[in-house]
């Protein structure tokens, strides 16, 4: 499973070439935002074509570099019309606003998990804000919770609020974390204080 932000910056490398070609400016979901469809490579500016490398030139998704089949698998957008057609409608998943079904805002989305093999989406992080982020954490819902998107909303069920609520991150979950941490130290150190104490009793003469 690959977190979608990082790629960006990552180079890619031609597998029959052995050089560089590129690099990876963005990565490109498909128009349902279910699939990765490929990677954005230059966005050809006020006046130029942008460049991608469609998912099926991909030959693996690296932990540093992305590696395609050859220099040609960097194609222009104009080239691949499914993919031009996304990008001309200038939308991104990233900063979508999140509610229940039940109108209840759990956030807006920072960034997807993929699996890389197959370019499906599984997962959506989603970002209370910096505030919310650092005093509880980002959250990752998958994307099975998801009842509904639209341009600028996507749903999820109502049960999704709960288990958002119960992932533990940020200060508040390092102190929860770190009073687990502590309850269980001072358990372990309880119990190895009744077995000394269990230890000299057996041991003291009796009579």
């Amino acid at each position: 499973m690959r977190k979608g932000k990082r790629l960006i910056g990552r180079p890619i490398l031609s597998l029959s070439e052995g050089v560089r070609v590129g690099e990876v400016k963005d990565v490109i979901l498909g128009a349902t935002n279910e699939t990765v469809v490929g990677l954005l490579v230059d966005d050809g500016g006020l006046f130029g074509s942008a460049h991608v490398v469609p998912v099926d030139e991909i030959e693996s998704f690296g932990r540093d570099a992305v590696v395609v089949t050859d220099r040609a698998s960097i194609r222009s957008a104009s080239d691949v019309p499914d993919i031009k057609e996304i990008l001309d409608r200038k939308t991104s998943l990233i900063g979508t606003r999140v509610f229940t079904e039940t109108g209840d805002e759990q956030g807006s989305v920072n960034d997807i998990y993929f699996d890389e093999a197959s370019g499906r989406v599984l997962s959506l992080e989603v970002t209370g804000g910096t505030w919310r982020d650092a005093t509880t954490g980002v959250r990752n819902r998958p994307v099975t919770e998801v009842m509904r998107t639209g341009p600028e909303i996507i749903y999820v069920h109502p049960d999704a609020a709960d288990m958002l609520a119960a992932q533990r991150g940020g200060i508040s979950g390092a102190v929860a974390d770190a009073g687990d941490a502590a309850r269980a130290a001072g358990g372990e150190a309880a119990d190895a204080a009744r077995e000394a104490t269990e230890d000299m009793a057996a041991a003291s003469p009796t009579g």
